[in-house]
């Protein structure tokens, strides 16, 4: 018997119709008899767990005057009468068949189907489902149920989700930043520019995968450097400038946002996210002790959507700081006038023919109001300052990130890991330029 013509017949079954179809439908459907249509019937029937109208009644009496109005209760006591299994399967998969009380939109919804099987839709995915709809009666009328059969598989790696950005900020010293003074502040005098290049937290290398604090470790060390360094001076602002790849990958596959698949540790979704925010926000709030602060979102290649999710996330939790300021215009590309300079920052993905020039067009008005123009960008994670183009000059950032496979097979094995700093005059420019070695 096919799938279409069981399905007919269980519509007639628990319809209310009071003659006998048995005979007309096997007619239809060229069987010799009525009785040969309905026991091959009957025995699928049982086969998929699907009880009959007198077991129906049945369970209906022994649940008459209890609960009577709790649907919940009579499909908890049906279900017992019933065939529900569950089943784990070679590959990895389990089948999960149990009746379940649902509208016909919520039969088409997966979400929905996996919660009423008791699956939790950010853990498991479906890979199919089968419901049966059919009637029945129960206390104080009739009652929708589906037969339902489904195919789940545990997600390779559970995705971050609202929930959990929310439960990292209710779990972080409070659910926002507290107002901190800036003690070096002071108006008119020196811009420090610190550029995190390509931190890849996520990337534990080739060399030491199991130590996956190692990242964290760095970037506590580059901040005591950097606060060590400006103990003594007088800042009117600190720009810290995350050049895109703050993240390692960008999918629950562990690929880039372009879907490159990556070597990386084990670490999923939420685990690298939650060290990135961990981190910024630590740095961030050592350095507002010092001189406010402003963060631009900067897109990498690694994680476009995942980092630009992350800088959001940042910017909620100092939305009421006024002395930190989390720039997340959603265009890649930045820069900032600083007096007489005109600094950008990009990833430094692009045709190296167009890495300057993006900024005397989209800066057109700052580029007439400045004398020097620089443009700071990572993607190669090795130091390398460019010849003056047009007036411009490229310099392309060190990263403190771990060797990984990529710069591993291009041979760049040899580059210092460092973190760079900039101390700009709103006068004269560029004044000093430090190296956080690691």
């Amino acid at each position: 018997m096919d799938e279409s013509i069981f399905e007919t017949c269980l519509q007639f079954y628990n319809s209310d119709k009071k003659v006998p179809f048995w005979n007309e439908l096997a007619k239809r459907f060229n069987y010799k008899t009525g009785e040969q249509l309905r026991s091959e019937f009957k025995r699928i029937r049982k086969k998929r767990g699907i009880p009959s109208k007198n077991q129906f009644e049945k369970i209906d009496v022994e649940n008459n005057g209890i609960n009577k109005d709790s649907n919940d209760k009579n499909i908890e006591n049906i279900n017992k009468n019933l065939k529900c299994t569950t089943e784990f399967n070679k590959d990895g998969s389990i089948t999960d068949e149990r009746l379940i009380e649902i509208s016909n939109e919520d039969s088409k919804t997966p979400d929905f189907l996996m919660k009423a099987h008791g699956f939790d839709e950010s853990k498991f995915e479906m890979i199919s489902c089968r419901n049966n709809y059919w009637e029945g009666p129960i206390s104080g009328g009739k009652q929708v149920f589906f037969q339902s059969k489904i195919v789940v598989k545990p997600k390779k790696s559970i995705e971050i989700s609202f929930n959990d950005i929310d439960n990292f900020f209710k779990n972080f010293n409070g659910n926002q930043s507290k107002l901190i003074q800036s003690t070096q502040y002071k108006e008119n005098s020196d811009i420090l520019e610190i550029c995190l290049a390509d931190l890849h937290i996520g990337n534990a290398g080739i060399y030491n995968k199991s130590n996956l604090n190692d990242i964290q470790d760095k970037f506590n060390v580059t901040i005591n450097d950097i606060c060590n360094r400006i103990k003594n001076k007088k800042l009117e602002k600190i720009y810290l400038v995350p050049l895109g790849d703050i993240l390692h990958y960008d999918t629950s596959s562990r690929s880039t946002t372009a879907g490159t698949n990556l070597e990386s540790t084990e670490l999923d979704f939420a685990t690298i996210f939650n060290m990135g925010a961990e981190m910024l926000i630590n740095g961030i709030d050592r350095l507002s002790q010092i001189a406010p602060v402003e963060i631009p979102y900067i897109a990498g290649n690694h994680d476009r959507t995942l980092g630009y999710a992350l800088i959001k996330s940042i910017q909620f939790y100092y939305r009421n700081n006024k002395s930190i300021i989390v720039d997340c215009d959603i265009l890649p590309r930045k820069f900032r006038k600083i007096g007489k300079s005109l600094i950008g920052w990009c990833h430094g993905d692009m045709a190296k023919d167009k890495i300057g020039a993006w900024l005397q067009s989209e800066a057109r008005k700052e580029w007439g109001e400045t004398y020097f123009s620089e443009v700071h960008a990572g993607h190669f994670h090795v130091q390398q300052t460019v010849a003056e183009k047009n007036g411009t000059i490229i310099r392309y950032l060190p990263s403190m990130t771990n060797i990984d496979m990529w710069t591993y097979e291009r041979g760049f094995v040899g580059a210092i890991k460092s973190t760079v700093s900039f101390v700009w005059d709103k006068e004269i420019g560029l004044k000093e330029m430090w190296f956080s070695n690691i």
